[in-house]
């Protein structure tokens, strides 16, 4: 029988080790190894206080908005740093 890993912090660092994950109210609850060995993330903290999603253009940060456009190319970008993130949400 296979058991699954949802949202085992191991089993997702080791598929995407700069993966960040963020509750409903956009605070940020997890995040990869390697994404903070780059940049620092604090857990429990906001996700804007980190991060700026410079595409989509216009889309107003909220958990709503990001699952509506989750299957859209989403660049974000490290506040206080000239660092870019590609991917899905």
């Amino acid at each position: 029988m296979i058991k699954f890993h949802l949202l085992d912090h191991n089993f997702m660092n080791e598929l995407f080790p700069f993966y960040v994950l963020f509750d409903k109210n956009m605070n940020v609850i997890n995040h990869g190894n390697s994404i903070n060995k780059i940049y620092p993330l604090e857990k429990n903290n906001a996700f804007e206080k980190y991060f700026l999603i410079k595409r989509p253009i216009s889309l107003i940060p909220s958990f709503e908005n990001i699952k509506k456009q989750r299957d859209s190319l989403f660049i974000i970008e490290f506040v206080n740093a000239d660092l870019q993130l590609r991917g899905q949400m």
